[in-house]
């Protein structure tokens, strides 16, 4: 079966396929797919599973046990979502954020803080690790392999050797920038949000006082010498929330 590497696409997309049989006078194939129609060959990735691997299967007619299978790893944009929670073979935290291909992040070894960047390419991600104090770079990767299920990362880690992340349960979600803020009545203030660990990576904005709209936050009169917190939460797991405190002073 040609192509027989895994294949990334979005719903909608036509893959074309062809099948060989040898061995047998009956070369005739039988195709199938886990989810989607394959009609000699060709798969229209279908619509509504969207971060999930399916498969595409030619099984000989003359015998029904010999089969060659592909793996189509469905995304929205046809860009593996490495985003989410993931945990490297120590147990140690990584929480990824994703806007196509960019990576961000951070990675906690232990004590230290290290923020994570990098760029998904097909199967591989390549990036680097800062220390979050010093601004130094700590470790770098090159075509680390993310499988096409997106639940394991592994590969070299230059500075460290051989990883292994694994992807864990469960939505993330932040706020930039995230440190308190001092302003005045009718000031507009921009943050932005991004949520990790879910197809649907849409957040509702709001604020104890005022108006936030697409992350744009209006400060509002009559509210001096108040701390108001502006809210992101994800649509995804409302119990997912990150907030920025806002001191509003006449001055700012």
């Amino acid at each position: 079966m040609t192509p027989n590497a895994p294949v990334i696409a979005k719903p909608g997309d036509v893959l074309s396929f062809v099948g060989a049989v040898g061995g047998a006078a009956d070369k005739s194939i039988a195709w199938s797919a886990t989810a989607g129609s394959v009609v000699n060959g060709t798969y229209t990735v279908p619509t509504g599973v969207d971060y999930t691997q399916q498969t595409v299967t030619a099984t000989s007619n003359a015998d029904a046990t010999k089969k060659a299978s592909v793996p189509v790893s469905v995304t929205p944009t046809g860009v593996l979502d490495v985003s989410g929670p993931w945990k490297d073979a120590y147990g140690y935290a990584m929480n990824f954020y994703q806007d196509g291909t960019t990576l961000s992040g951070d990675w906690y070894y232990g004590s230290t803080r290290y923020l994570v960047s990098g760029t998904v390419s097909g199967y591989t991600l390549s990036g680097s690790m800062k220390n979050a104090s010093t601004g130094a770079v700590g470790y770098t990767f090159t075509n680390l392999t993310i499988s096409p299920d997106s639940k394991t990362i592994s590969g070299t880690m230059s500075g460290w050797g051989q990883v292994t992340w694994t992807r864990q349960p469960g939505v993330i979600i932040q706020v930039t920038p995230n440190a308190p803020v001092i302003a005045k009545p009718g000031d507009v203030l921009s943050f932005v949000g991004a949520v990790g660990g879910a197809a649907d990576k849409s957040i509702t904005w709001s604020a104890t006082a005022g108006s936030v709209v697409n992350g744009t936050y209006t400060v509002p009169m009559g509210v001096d010498y108040t701390q108001q917190t502006v809210t992101a939460t994800s649509n995804a797991d409302a119990t997912k929330k990150a907030s920025v405190p806002v001191s509003v002073t006449p001055t700012g």
